[in-house]
């Protein structure tokens, strides 16, 4: 194996437990996921009361739609990652520990459209501008967390010839097996970049207001699950269907949903 050295390779030896708060630990995962959330946030109710919505009721709407979307990402990444040990008796609070890492995506747009639906519905609130506003602020929140990904190393990618990323931290426990002192793919940094030229590209979109309720939406849909077609490849994961990744085969009806929700007719104000 060739060794890993700068340029072409970056060691990343650094403790995935930022701090100690007493009797608990403080994951930089889970500090890249709440910055992003909050930074996200703020975004969002800002835009918000520029679009003359109700910047607290759009907060409320956005609490809700993202505890159901903590809950399904985790609740997918646990179907994706061997769902028989976290039903075993000494794994199985593991489930929902959110702050050591193992959120998949496609379980929080699940989640959140769910979530979303749901307080629309119950609060008469436009569903498809929330829908934009929330793809907007998604976008943004999963650049800023995917940084914890690169940190923690938990996305496995292929193995490389010296270049890529090696984690070196013996007291990284959240490695995958198999990834301490391994040059790989550096994904989650690929991940990083493509979030975070997809926000870009959203918010633009948004602040000029070109586009129909929903269609904005339907563009986060389509991008993010093509790029996470052409991602999933770089990724050391289990094939599966017609020699497609799990996450390759839910990104294709997340695709048609997107398509759908950028051609759907206005045929009401929502």
């Amino acid at each position: 194996m060739a060794a890993c050295q700068l340029p072409q390779c970056v060691r990343i030896s650094i403790d995935p437990i930022a701090t100690h708060l007493g009797g608990f630990n403080l994951y930089w995962y889970g500090v890249l996921v709440a910055a992003g959330f909050i930074i996200a946030i703020r975004l969002g109710t800002r835009e918000a009361e520029r679009e003359g919505l109700n910047g607290d009721q759009v907060l409320s709407a956005i609490l809700v739609a993202a505890l159901f979307g903590l809950l399904g990402a985790r609740l997918y990444y646990v179907l994706e990652h061997d769902p028989g040990q976290y039903l075993t008796t000494s794994h199985f609070g593991e489930a929902l520990s959110l702050w050591q890492g193992g959120l998949s995506f496609y379980g929080a747009i699940f989640g959140a459209l769910l979530g979303a639906w749901i307080y629309a519905s119950r609060y008469q609130m436009p569903l498809f501008r929330l829908l934009d506003l929330g793809a907007v602020m998604t976008a943004l929140g999963l650049a800023i967390g995917r940084i914890g990904n690169v940190i923690i190393g938990d996305i496995l990618g292929q193995a490389t010839r010296g270049w890529g990323v090696e984690y070196t931290s013996a007291n990284n426990f959240l490695l995958p097996a198999g990834a301490l002192g391994r040059t790989q793919q550096p994904v989650a940094v690929y991940e990083v970049v493509v979030d975070a030229a997809l926000f870009g590209v959203l918010f633009w979109l948004y602040r000029r207001r070109i586009l129909r309720p929903g269609q904005l939406s339907g563009l986060f849909l389509v991008g993010w699950a093509a790029g996470q077609l052409f991602l999933q490849a770089f990724r050391a994961t289990p094939e599966g269907f017609a020699g497609l990744k799990l996450a390759q085969v839910t990104a294709l009806p997340v695709i048609a949903g997107g398509v759908w929700l950028f051609a759907r007719r206005a045929d009401r104000a929502v």
